[in-house]
């Protein structure tokens, strides 16, 4: 240990997730499950993620326009695009 006085703490600068961070990291999270698991619902993903389903939804929509993954209409099943 060293005798020489502490010196005084500096302010750490900390940067907490913004809402659009934590949007990308849970757009990522589901683009990887869908990839993994599909088909697999909305609400699966919901279930998987504890993400409310409503989020879920607006992403998945989100991604959908972006034809990165296809649903199908009648079971609101998500596959990735290309892969059904």
């Amino acid at each position: 240990m060293s005798n020489k006085p502490a010196q005084a703490l500096l302010p750490l600068e900390i940067r907490t997730a913004t809402p659009s961070s934590v949007r990308a990291v849970n757009r990522s999270i589901m683009l990887e499950l869908i990839r993994r698991h599909y088909p697999i619902s909305r609400a699966d993903l919901a279930r998987l993620t504890g993400v409310f389903r409503s989020s879920v939804s607006d992403i998945i929509d989100e991604l959908v326009s972006e034809e990165l993954v296809e649903e199908k209409k009648t079971d609101r099943t998500i596959c990735a695009a290309g892969r059904h």
